[in-house]
Order: structure tokens, then C-alpha cells, then sequence
């Protein structure tokens, strides 16, 4: 993919996900559209597009960055926004911005090691983000 896209991609899933769509949305949006996935493999691609795959890069930003046309996502607005992983990803979204992706990458891991270690962890459908 090249940059001018992943860089959109990164606008656009940062947006997406702090002004329109929950995370929860988002997992159930990618299901009705045939790409059902896994909340680790949904965090990761929105945190980090420019890892997927390359076969998997133009699906996903085509998802995004032309999710307008989609009746689905406009239903889905109203999730709720109080989902720990959504929390998590919007936060990192913003290092991401602010900051950069290894700063990013640091406080996912510092958060992922923290939740770990809970009693009860809040983020254990993405403990395995950083086993590749």
C-alpha cells in the first residue's frame, strides 16, 4: 500500500472511531460485509493497517475509507462507546497521531502487560497482539 493511503487510512480509522463507530460496530460491520474478524486481528489492522497482509490492505482500506456508502455502518453509530477495547484503540489512535506508532506500540504494550497481570483483565481477546 502506499503511504498518501496508509496515511488517509490512518485519518480515516481514527475518525471513524473517535466521531461514528464503536469498535463493537465495527467488528459487526466487517461481518455483514463477508470479512468477519477476530477482535485481535480487527485491533491490530485498524491500529497498525500497514502490517496486514497485502492481499488484506486494499479490502480493508476500501472498508474504510468508502464505509459512507454502506447502509450498515449508518444503522450502527450508536454503539456503545464504553467497550474497553474501543477505549484502548481510541487512545492509542491518538498517540498514533500525536506521537507516532512506536509510542503507540509502547503504551499498547505497557496497557496489554498491566491488563495481564489483573485480576480481571479487560483486553484478553488482543493479549496475544504482540505473539507474531
Amino acid at each position: 500500500m502506499n503511504v498518501q493511503m496508509v496515511g488517509q487510512l490512518q485519518t480515516e480509522t481514527y475518525f471513524m472511531l473517535n466521531l461514528e463507530i464503536a469498535f463493537t460496530g465495527v467488528r459487526e460491520w466487517f461481518q455483514m460485509a463477508g470479512q468477519p474478524a477476530d477482535d485481535l486481528f480487527l485491533f491490530r489492522a485498524i491500529l497498525m493497517p500497514d502490517k496486514l497482509p497485502s492481499e488484506q490492505q486494499v479490502s480493508f482500506a476500501q472498508m474504510v475509507i468508502f464505509r459512507h456508502e454502506d447502509v450498515f455502518f449508518q444503522l450502527h453509530r450508536g454503539h456503545s462507546t464504553e467497550d474497553p477495547l474501543h477505549q484502548l484503540l481510541i487512545r492509542l489512535l491518538n498517540v498514533r497521531m500525536l506521537r507516532g506508532d512506536d509510542e503507540a506500540l509502547l503504551d499498547l504494550w505497557e496497557a496489554l502487560k498491566r491488563d495481564k497481570a489483573s485480576e480481571q483483565p479487560k483486553y484478553a481477546p488482543i493479549h496475544a497482539f504482540f505473539n507474531m
